[in-house]
């Protein structure tokens, strides 16, 4: 396999350079589900607002998101990031920092729409907010790229969600070719740089299964009880 310096370093060598980085994460592939239409759905339901300058381990943040009960309803369900896409291509900033605000609020550990926020706020000229989720979103992506090295499924990156997958590929500058279950329920991802290059790497989405299962559990207890 050759992917020279996977690791954090080289996702994060590509943060905000210029307004094209945005145009990345428009443009790449996206997992199905996410929804145009949640920004006002989730202000309704977003609790008090984060501070963002505050200390935060964000690699235990990330494990408590992934085994809340409720993850789907804070970072799944109602997803603005269609919207967030729409308003990037519209160069509406002042619309993607009132529509990334509440969502971040309820699902702080969702790394595009740091990114997206931050560009936006940035380009407002409210540079020390922006460099907060900068910030935030080096740090989600490190806590990713830290748990392994993608190269084998015993060294694959642990994420607790498909989109996170999605959402470092991104900061690769990549996109997946093909995918692939493997053998301890491990995704396997060929994947093409937008240089050309190619490479296989890994991810153990294990969170995400262990919310499967216990969703299915739940149903068939249910089923049951009704019987």
């Amino acid at each position: 396999m050759s992917w020279p310096g996977a690791g954090p370093r080289l996702a994060l060598g590509w943060l905000l350079p210029a307004l094209g980085c945005l145009l990345l994460v428009i443009g790449c592939q996206t997992p199905g589900g996410e929804d145009a239409e949640g920004s006002t759905a989730a202000a309704q339901a977003a609790p008090a607002p984060r501070d963002w300058s505050a200390p935060v381990d964000f690699s235990a943040l990330r494990g408590e998101y992934g085994n809340r009960d409720d993850f789907d309803a804070l970072c799944v369900d109602e997803r603005p990031f269609v919207a967030l896409a729409e308003q990037a291509q519209a160069k509406d900033w002042t619309g993607i920092i009132a529509t990334s605000a509440p969502w971040l609020d309820s699902c702080p550990i969702d790394m595009d729409v740091h990114f997206v926020r931050a560009v936006a706020l940035k380009e407002v000229g409210r540079t020390e907010e922006s460099e907060l989720h900068v910030a935030w979103y080096k740090g989600l992506v490190g806590s990713v790229l830290s748990s392994g090295d993608g190269r084998s499924p015993q060294s694959a990156w642990v994420v607790i969600s498909v989109q996170e997958e999605y959402a470092i590929l991104r900061g690769l500058r990549a996109r997946a070719v093909s995918q692939e279950l493997v053998e301890g329920r491990i995704d396997k991802l060929d994947i093409e740089r937008s240089n050309g290059q190619r490479a296989t790497i890994y991810f153990d989405p294990k969170a995400h299964f262990q919310r499967l299962v216990k969703q299915r559990e739940e149903a068939a207890a249910e089923g049951a009880a009704g019987q």
